[in-house]
């Protein structure tokens, strides 16, 4: 008998930092886990600036779309900014994670890629509420399996939105 394995990537791409990871589900057993979770981590605002930080990131980006795990994925989900079309937003600050999202759309596409807007897969919930919905289904985030663990809160989050997205598009996609 074959045991069905469902696997979603999940991409929070960010100028500065980009999370991402992949949520499998057992079939069988009904028990999910994580693998291949990290944060992409560019050079600092002092030391890489424009376009040269676009382009660095998206060096990084590539490097871990080439990972063989996330190749074999079923799909990978990419956050893309929604924020950009409202009035009350800055456009300028919006533009440079709106090329990174799309670098990492095109990064991805040896496998299904979906954009996704973050109202859409976090429901309008805050990111603690988002914290607590995904660790719920995936266990506490320290026991996760990664390539790079940050020590940083604020670039744990960017690992947990790409998991949350993964895990929305999975359930919606799959098990719902």
């Amino acid at each position: 008998m074959t045991m069905e394995i469902i696997r979603v990537a999940g991409f929070d791409p960010g100028l500065r930092f980009s999370g991402y990871g992949i949520v499998t589900f057992n079939c069988e057993t009904n028990e999910f886990s994580t693998e291949h979770c990290g944060v992409i981590k560019n050079k600092s605002s002092t030391v890489l600036k424009g376009l040269d930080a676009i382009m660095h990131m998206r060096d990084l980006i590539q490097e871990v779309s080439q990972a063989e795990q996330l190749k074999t994925v079923d799909a990978t989900v990419v956050e893309v900014p929604a924020a950009i079309y409202n009035k009350k937003f800055s456009s300028g600050g919006l533009i440079p994670p709106s090329v990174v999202a799309g670098i990492a759309l095109m990064s991805f596409a040896e496998t299904e890629v979906i954009p996704v807007y973050p109202t859409v897969w976090n429901s309008r919930k805050k990111k603690e509420q988002t914290a607590k919905i995904v660790q719920g289904f995936l266990g506490e985030s320290e026991t996760w399996n990664y390539d790079y663990c940050p020590k940083a809160k604020s670039q744990m989050e960017h690992i947990i939105d790409a998991m949350g997205m993964a895990l929305w598009y999975m359930r919606l996609q799959y098990l719902d």
